[in-house]
């Protein structure tokens, strides 16, 4: 009996290890199929060159993992991987298809069934002992993720200019600079978000639906002040990307009943209990202090006389006098109003056309070149490293209240605001494109008719952060 017993025994055991390496392995897969769409899910921005930055990716995170506890490794197949525009669709197509119409295809799905045969089929020798279909047991996986929000403003602006790019000599005492231009907007300089537009003499912002992505419907009390108020204090939209098609806009956008939720990032949370923007989901940043043209920005010698330079009194395009081709005759240096207060002015030579900007940044400008950048000429003085906003101490910093400090997080004046191609006809509700997203910090907390905010840049889709999430 205990011999009978003993090899019952042994036979539970080895069919216990056995079960338990099946389901080993399927936890193994599953990890390199999730890792890998969360990976791809990120770069995926409505463009071809998004699903090709997707699958790089996908590959990258499949090549660093392995399965049978660590000593084997994947074989990669672009195969694996699909793409689709929501996620539980039932049609999946490859790269190749994806790429061909890559618009709202923010959704991918990895198949470790195509990563090799080694891996997912895992056979057992006691269990097909006892049933021969056990011999080969499948246990390949499938992951499906997805970006379900992304962290840009339900408000956009019309971009100045439609070159992604162009050049612009200035000449001064200290030679000559030629400087990056991009969408019209010059780095380091402080524009009024609400009074621009670059198609007539009226400012011209819009709102755009926050509940819905490229290409869809809309309802017209999705834009209103109530529907977006939490997004503005967010700064987070609801859809996965803004590229690759129309998104549904309505103008003017509505500063007058939003402006207190923008200013929940200088600490400010007043106006109605159930309008105000809660620390938790929309805290302050890190630095609030605002740089008012008065007694705040000691890195000039001379104070500005402005929070951003005057319009340039045009009729057809509404700018500012900093981005015409010269100061006009009569300006002085205080009409700048405060410069680099986050961003410095870019030389064109550090962009490279089809290439999008690296991590780290362009190389920049020092101080001594403000001579040729900017006439008539203001002058640095004690210009800190790093920049006044990205300051850790200070006369340039000012931390948030002692019981919201703990959510202030680094960046939160920053905000993406989508610029639209806009044309002298662009309607005052309806479809408009979104050709590339600004960064622009907010240099001082805005008022019901006034956002004023330096040019930081335009960051690429698959750099703004988001929510991806996994769908299975």
């Amino acid at each position: 009996m205990a011999a009978g017993a003993l090899v019952m025994l042994v036979a539970c055991c080895g069919m216990a290890l056995e079960f338990s390496q099946i389901y080993n392995r399927k936890i193994e897969l599953y990890g390199v199929a999730k890792v890998a769409a969360l990976a791809a899910a990120r770069s995926l921005d409505g463009t071809a060159a998004g699903i090709d930055n997707a699958v790089a990716r996908a590959r990258l995170a499949d090549e660093a993992l392995h399965y049978r506890y660590g000593r084997s490794a994947f074989e990669w197949a672009d195969a694996s991987i699909t793409f689709a525009d929501a996620p539980d669709s039932n049609t999946w197509l490859d790269p190749t298809a994806a790429k061909s119409a890559p618009r709202r295809k923010y959704y991918v799905r990895v198949e470790t069934a195509e990563l090799g045969a080694n891996a997912n089929v895992f056979r057992p020798v006691l269990l097909q002992v006892i049933d021969a279909g056990f011999r080969a047991v499948d246990v390949s996986q499938v992951a499906i993720a997805g970006r379900t929000s992304i962290d840009v403003m339900p408000m956009a602006i019309c971009a100045m200019s439609t070159a992604p790019a162009a050049s612009r000599t200035n000449t001064g005492s200290s030679g000559t600079s030629v400087e990056l231009v991009e969408y019209g907007f010059r780095r380091g300089i402080s524009y009024d978000l609400m009074r621009l537009n670059p198609s007539g003499g009226g400012p011209e912002h819009y709102v755009i639906d926050p509940y819905v992505g490229v290409g869809a419907s809309s309802a017209a009390s999705h834009t209103s002040a109530n529907a977006v108020r939490p997004f503005v204090c967010s700064g987070k939209m609801w859809v996965p990307g803004l590229l690759g098609g129309a998104v549904r806009v309505a103008k003017p956008f509505p500063l007058g009943d939003l402006y207190h939720q923008l200013n929940s990032r200088f600490d400010m949370y007043d106006g109605l209990a159930a309008e105000r923007c809660n620390p938790r989901g929309a805290p302050p940043d890190v630095n609030i202090k605002a740089y008012t043209v008065a007694a705040n920005v000691p890195w000039m010698q001379t104070a500005p006389t402005v929070q951003s330079p005057p319009d340039s009194g045009e009729t057809t395009v509404l700018r500012t006098v900093a981005d015409l081709p010269a100061m006009p005759a009569g300006r002085t240096a205080e009409e700048y109003g405060p410069l680099w207060i986050h961003a410095k002015a870019v030389p064109y030579a550090a962009y490279s056309p089809g290439r999008i900007e690296p991590a780290s940044g362009y190389s920049t400008f020092g101080t001594a070149n403000w001579s040729s950048l900017y006439k008539p000429n203001p002058v640095a003085s004690n210009y800190p490293n790093p920049s006044p906003y990205m300051a850790l101490t200070g006369d340039t910093v000012e931390r948030p209240g002692i019981e919201h400090r703990p959510f202030a997080r680094r960046g939160r004046r920053i905000l993406n605001i989508p610029l639209l191609s806009c044309t002298p006809s662009a309607p005052p509700s309806g479809p408009a494109n979104v050709v590339a997203v600004g960064r622009f910090l907010m240099t001082v907390p805005a008022t019901s008719s006034t956002i004023h905010a330096e040019f930081a840049g335009v960051i690429p889709q698959e750099r703004i952060v988001g929510t991806v999430e996994l769908f299975q």
